[in-house]
């Protein structure tokens, strides 16, 4: 299954110029906890609603003049689309994240997944799992 299928297509990006008072408005607006920085088309960073506490709110910098290139998580870590759930869950373990931007073969943004929707992904397999086993009887001895 792809990545995109388990996680989502519609990703909420915004420019490197943005003043994080921008992202914050756009977070609430989407009702999402992070939003992806892109130049044109390549994502070069993230910011989460906890770097918006932590990297603006806790050192008193003025949202207005804030920009989202000075707070945002650099390198982004990111997946491609042809990996499957397994490798996208090292991927967040390895680099201690949450969200994985999802990009296509030309590196553009394709989608995002985060541990919500793996969680959610692996939940279900199980439960096909458990239904295929159920299907079969099960031999019973004595007692």
């Amino acid at each position: 299954m792809s990545l995109c299928t388990i996680g989502t297509r519609s990703v909420v990006t915004i420019e490197p110029e943005a003043p994080v008072a921008a992202v914050a408005c756009k977070m609430n607006d989407r009702s999402v906890g992070s939003v992806v920085v892109v130049d044109g088309d390549k994502p070069i960073g993230m910011i989460t609603d906890r770097d918006l506490v932590i990297r603006v709110l806790c050192k008193g910098r003025d949202p207005l003049k804030t920009t989202a290139k000075d707070v945002m998580t650099t390198p982004l870590t990111t997946i491609s689309e042809g990996a499957d759930s397994l490798r996208a869950a090292s991927r967040m373990r390895e680099a201690h994240v949450r969200r994985l931007p999802i990009l296509d073969e030309s590196g553009e943004l394709a989608g995002i997944v985060c541990i919500d929707d793996l969680a959610y992904h692996l939940a279900r397999c199980h439960q096909e799992l458990a239904e295929a086993i159920s299907a079969f009887p099960i031999p019973h001895e004595g007692g």
